[in-house]
């Protein structure tokens, strides 16, 4: 094999690598707009319980929404969430120290932040 065809295969594979790690760049800023976007949906049913209840203090009536859906609604939408951080870590070998919630390396026994011990 001549040294052009040895420098055609590594220019190849080089390539493929760049079109490997440049797609995974893409999936990876895909999951963190889902992910604000999961949280800007939980702030604003969040407001519209906060929003609810302030009415319902101020007027003396019933709440006019139904507090226990939006809740449901809360908690799917942040287990969405978690599932969503749990792959991002996963790709960027992160977790989530379960005390502060900092990020930590995976690898880390303790959060640098706050000390806890890390599972």
């Amino acid at each position: 094999m001549d040294w052009l065809e040895k420098a055609k295969k590594t220019l190849t594979k080089t390539a493929k690598g760049a079109v490997k790690a440049s797609g995974d760049a893409v999936e990876f800023a895909k999951a963190k707009i889902k992910l604000a976007d999961l949280n800007s949906s939980i702030d604003e049913l969040y407001e519209q319980i906060g929003k609810s209840m302030y009415k319902s203090l101020k007027t003396g009536a019933e709440p006019q929404i139904d507090i226990e859906d939006i809740i449901e609604k809360i908690d799917a939408l942040k287990d969405e969430v978690k599932q969503i951080e749990k792959t991002l870590a996963q790709v960027t070998n992160k977790i989530k120290c379960p005390a502060c919630g900092a990020k930590c390396d995976a690898q880390s026994p303790y959060c640098a932040d706050c000390g806890e011990k890390i599972q």
